[in-house]
C-alpha cells in the first residue's frame, strides 16, 4: 500500500501543476488506472485498503512517515537537478 500511495501522491502533485482543473482530472484519471494496473488492484480494492488504514491510524501514520520521507528525498534530488541545469559553466 505504501508504494501505491507514493505513486498516487506523485500523480496528485503533477495534477496540481496543471492550470485547468478539468485538464488535471482528464490527465490524472489514466495515470491512476496505470497505478492500479501496475499493482494489480482496482479502485474498489484501493478504497478498501484505505479504509483499513483509516481504522488503524498507527499503521497509517507509520506508513505515511515513510512516504513523506521518500517524497522529500525525491524533491531534494529534483531540486539538485534543477539547480545543476541552471548553473552556468565558466567560459574557457
Amino acid at each position: 500500500m505504501e508504494k501505491i500511495l507514493y505513486d498516487i501522491h506523485v500523480v496528485d502533485g503533477y495534477a496540481t501543476t496543471l492550470a485547468n482543473q478539468d485538464s488535471a482530472k482528464k490527465v490524472s484519471a489514466p495515470l491512476y488506472k496505470g497505478i492500479y494496473k501496475k499493482y494489480t488492484i482496482d479502485s474498489a480494492l484501493y478504497n478498501k485498503s484505505l479504509s483499513y488504514y483509516y481504522k488503524n491510524p498507527d499503521l497509517f501514520n507509520k506508513m505515511y512517515e515513510k512516504i513523506t520521507e521518500r517524497l522529500k528525498k525525491e524533491r531534494e534530488k529534483e531540486s539538485e537537478r534543477a539547480t545543476k541545469k541552471l548553473t552556468l559553466k565558466p567560459v574557457e
